[in-house]
């Protein structure tokens, strides 16, 4: 055991030395005597061989020794906390539901495996899922209403306030089935696609927008006849009876194009490249939190592995 692991205490207290700029003040907040807490500091230097603070009239400073070890104090006292707050969750009797917030095509796709997985991990965990729209789901993150919430990320732009942690990157494509006129020639432009009618997410969705952008980029006229919804097997059911055209992750219709049920159609648009990942607030992230996100992340690779080894 090194000087630092064996000294984790002393650690803390050159972070309230540090805070406090006394070493009288600091013994104060610590509820140790000003000599215990002199003796402490001196031996944690004795070891280090340094000088962590210089000492004046005035009180004391860190030297840059001192500043070096500061930073690893104060990351030490922020993984207590965490573990501090983790165990209080872990405890049934007094802890809250983990509250996740999730888009539909992230439940219904990706999420429902991975609740059973958590439940396993965590036994007396409880769970609140809420489904909407990201803006709504992030709204409510942001006010402490959520633990977290799982989503695709802005095409451009960061969340302000909230941190985003990805999971992996999720492969869309615009999808007819096999009997559509569209299907005998797989690549369109957009001028191409604009007389037939769509299965698309909720107007105010950025993949809408984004859909909505790359028409008017193309100097296409965008689709008059629409159908808005939320639900992957909404639109993978209307995709394969009728002639609406939908934006579907690739893998939620992995078994229809082996099939040759439907056609994946290509073009010059830029909407089929999204990452999946969680948003949550700054601060030291909860432990379920962090194995909801290990375990996306691990079940997606064994999913490409899968589909890599396929013949």
């Amino acid at each position: 055991m090194d000087h630092l692991t064996r000294n984790v205490p002393a650690l803390l207290q050159v972070l309230r030395i540090a805070e406090c700029g006394s070493i009288n003040k600091a013994a104060e907040i610590l509820n140790v005597s000003q000599s215990a807490l002199t003796r402490s500091l001196g031996r944690l230097e004795a070891e280090l061989g340094v000088s962590l603070f210089e000492r004046s009239g005035k009180g004391v400073k860190l030297t840059a020794f001192g500043e070096s070890i500061l930073s690893h104090a104060r990351s030490i006292e922020a993984q207590l906390r965490s573990a501090r707050r983790d165990i209080i969750a872990l405890k049934a009797e007094k802890t809250h539901p983990l509250r996740i917030g999730a888009t539909p095509l992230i439940t219904h796709q990706f999420l429902l495996p991975a609740l059973g997985s958590l439940q396993d991990r965590f036994s007396n965990l409880r769970i609140r899922l809420v489904e909407g729209t990201r803006p709504n789901l992030l709204g409510k993150l942001r006010l402490g209403r959520l633990d977290c919430v799982l989503s695709t990320f802005p095409f451009d732009q960061q969340e302000d306030g909230l941190l985003q942690k990805s999971a992996f990157d999720l492969d869309l494509r615009v999808v007819v089935r096999a009997t559509h006129p569209l299907a005998s020639r797989p690549y369109h432009d957009l001028r191409d696609l604009s007389r037939w009618r769509w299965i698309l997410p909720r107007a105010d969705s950025a993949l809408y927008r984004r859909v909505e952008n790359d028409f008017r980029r193309a100097g296409a006229t965008f689709p008059g006849s629409v159908i808005e919804t939320s639900s992957p097997e909404t639109a993978r059911a209307l995709v394969l009876t009728t002639d609406l055209l939908a934006i579907l992750p690739i893998r939620s219709i992995e078994s229809e194009i082996k099939s040759n049920s439907v056609m994946v159609l290509s073009g010059g648009w830029s909407f089929e490249q999204r990452t999946v990942g969680m948003f949550v607030r700054p601060g030291p992230v909860s432990a379920p939190c962090r194995y909801l996100l290990d375990f996306l992340r691990r079940s997606e690779r064994r999913s490409f592995k899968s589909a890599t080894a396929s013949p």
